[in-house]
């Protein structure tokens, strides 16, 4: 078979979890014969060294959507792609904007969605909305849509009136940076690490959407019972507001910043606390099972029960207020993550790669027609 030429369009090249995965794929595809380009769309952005990556970067320094996408087709002749995948709305309709490409050079158009709009319109911006609602028309013009977990995957169909049979559930490849060296069990289980300090770690943006408040309110609810503190790994804009309310609250916290490998500098006797009002996956409560931490999310964010074992990586809250976060974290205090190495195995990137593989390889064989 002949080299695959792929284009993957994303914002930029780290500090997002739709980021992080296109680079691994990217990676992955590359190191399996495929030639390969990581598209960016903010000019702004840094490019990291790629290293050994194998990939090539490419970046539109247009403004604008509609520049961008006319500086896309160009780059999509030019590089003559077979495939251009679109992750989240904004790249997702750029990608599709190629579908009205004329000639014999038309890639297969793959769009991926990464989070859950529906649960979240009430904090979307305007903007989004435009986006959702042109999702709406849209979507259904791709040749294969990628979920990041089942809800994602429902919601695709329902929402966006994506052909069930043009879906795929493709597992992230959460484990891929996890290095071996962090690969030890920190989960001890059982009564006596109620009696240390424990720390209820945050690996979050500190946006609204996140809830980071939620996590200072879970650990003033333990107060009675547990000595706790809270650790951030993450920034945004609500930070100066986070540590108001920690010292209105009494809680100590501490703001470690973007951390890429934040599993890697937990504290110890740490719980994981995901507060999100929707997650499409969560790749931190995969990260964090894969290093023998145990997590707590809410029922309600849909998306993280693809992420967790209740009972074994961490426990499933039935709602989102702070008494069950605490009781929640009282669970996960006797949770083993370790007992999860079998399901782990999914969200490796071979597995990751290879459903990958699948999609790409069914895509181009049954690729659907143009828009005119």
């Amino acid at each position: 078979m002949s080299k695959r030429r792929v284009g993957f369009l994303i914002p930029r090249l780290k500090e997002g979890g739709a980021e992080y995965v296109a680079r691994e794929w990217a990676t992955w595809l590359s190191e399996h014969g495929d030639i390969v380009d990581v598209i960016l769309t903010d000019a702004g952005s840094d490019v990291e060294d790629v290293g050994n990556a194998g990939f090539n970067v490419q970046r539109l320094t247009s403004n604008g959507w509609f520049r961008k996408s006319l500086e896309l087709r160009s780059l999509a002749k030019h590089r003559e792609y077979d495939v251009v995948v679109g992750l989240m709305p904004y790249w997702n309709l750029m990608a599709l904007s190629l579908k009205a490409l004329r000639g014999a050079q038309k890639p297969v158009v793959i769009i991926s969605n990464r989070n859950s709009e529906t649960t979240l319109r009430d904090v979307l911006s305007i903007k989004y909305r435009v986006l959702t609602s042109a999702s709406r028309v849209f979507y259904r013009f791709a040749d294969s849509a990628i979920a990041i977990s089942h809800p994602i995957a429902a919601e695709m169909t329902a929402r966006y009136a994506v052909p069930q049979s043009k879906i795929w559930v493709v597992p992230n490849p959460a484990t891929a940076k996890v290095s071996r060296s962090s690969e030890q069990s920190r989960a001890d289980g059982g009564e006596e690490r109620t009696n240390a300090v424990v720390n209820i770690v945050v690996p979050a943006r500190l946006v609204s959407q996140k809830r980071p408040m939620l996590a200072l309110e879970t650990a003033r609810a333990l107060a009675g019972s547990l000595h706790t503190e809270v650790h951030y790994f993450g920034s945004g804009p609500l930070r100066d507001a986070v540590a108001r309310r920690a010292e209105e609250l009494g809680v100590a916290a501490h703001f470690h910043g973007w951390v890429d490998a934040w599993y890697a500098e937990l504290p110890e006797n740490a719980v994981v606390v995901l507060p999100s009002v929707a997650e499409g996956l969560a790749n931190v409560l995969i990260e964090a099972a894969a290093v023998g931490v145990p997590s707590v999310a809410s029922s309600r964010a849909l998306g993280v029960a693809d992420a967790i074992i209740p009972g074994v990586t961490g426990c499933l809250i039935p709602d989102d207020s702070p008494s069950s976060f605490a009781r929640g974290v009282k669970e996960a205090l006797k949770c083993d993550p370790s007992l999860a190495a079998a399901w782990l195995e999914q969200y490796s990137i071979e597995h990751s790669g290879s459903r990958l593989l699948e999609v790409l390889d069914t895509a181009m064989a049954h690729r659907t027609s143009y828009l005119p």
